[in-house]
């Protein structure tokens, strides 16, 4: 493991440490215990080189270091669930294409009806519908679908 992937350990835990005012609070936020929250820290510190937080048996202030490191530490940890809410909000509706085929008489009779309304509730969906009388070959055409009538 190089050294970039380490570079944003311990910084999440850290700004809920100062976002909390301390590890206890950090600790029940993050479903950790305090002593493994003051561990992540003190990794931090020592991987920089530098004192963020000034430790007393009742609190935590920040040291001067620690004011600047955790302004920028913030924005970060903001950024990334930003990005983590939009990854997955652009999964929350469907999308992409998807590939029907159904006989010309049944599409008349039972797709038209409602396809529209599909349509409008699955915006990102593109459809490509194939009607034909003729048996596809669903998996050799990559059909989504494929609607037949009979027995």
């Amino acid at each position: 493991m190089d050294q970039k992937d380490k570079l944003l350990d311990g910084i999440p835990v850290f700004v809920e440490v100062v976002r909390r005012g301390g590890f206890s609070a950090a600790a029940e936020t993050l479903g950790r215990s305090a002593s493994h929250v003051s561990k992540e820290v003190t990794r931090l510190e020592e991987r920089l080189g530098m004192r963020l937080l000034q430790r007393t048996t009742r609190s935590i202030t920040l040291t001067e270091e620690g004011r600047a490191y955790f302004e920028t530490a913030e924005q970060i940890v903001d950024l990334a669930t930003q990005a983590e809410a939009a990854a997955a909000g652009a999964h929350d509706q469907p999308h992409g294409t998807l590939k029907i085929a159904a006989p010309m008489s049944y599409a008349l009779n039972f797709l038209n009806p409602i396809l529209p309304k599909f349509i409008e509730q699955a915006p990102e969906v593109q459809l490509d519908v194939d009607l034909n009388d003729r048996r596809s070959d669903v998996i050799g055409e990559g059909f989504d679908l494929a609607l037949r009538i009979g027995e």
